[in-house]
């Protein structure tokens, strides 16, 4: 599974994730990963080799943060990462403030 959050995005300083204007059923999702360059490993390798470990990704994004401090979330359906284009690298600050490499996956998907 995985869960989009734009607000915990924007607190390390970038702003990938979600539906692409131009392209109906592309959805961009930042990796795991606070500090340093990110890499294909352990939650990123996870959404990487879905297919080929035969898992399906389930999509979920922020709906609303409750006042007890827990986040309500929407299921936006079953993706898939694009085989053709998985993946791009963008820099973003880390949570200490150096800048680094994010990946930031294209999953495919119905609107």
């Amino acid at each position: 599974m995985i869960y989009s959050d734009h607000s915990r995005g924007q607190d390390f300083g970038y702003n990938f994730d979600g539906w692409a204007e131009d392209e109906p059923g592309v959805h961009y999702d930042a990796g795991e990963g606070q500090l340093g360059d990110q890499e294909i490993r352990a939650g990123n390798r996870t959404i990487a080799d879905h297919v080929a470990d035969g898992r399906t990704l389930r999509l979920f994004e922020e709906a609303s943060r409750k006042q007890s401090g827990g986040v309500l979330q929407t299921y936006l359906g079953s993706f898939a990462v694009d085989p053709s284009d998985p993946y791009r690298r963008e820099d973003a600050p880390d949570r200490a403030g150096r800048l680094r490499k994010v990946l930031v996956f294209r999953l495919l998907g119905k609107r």
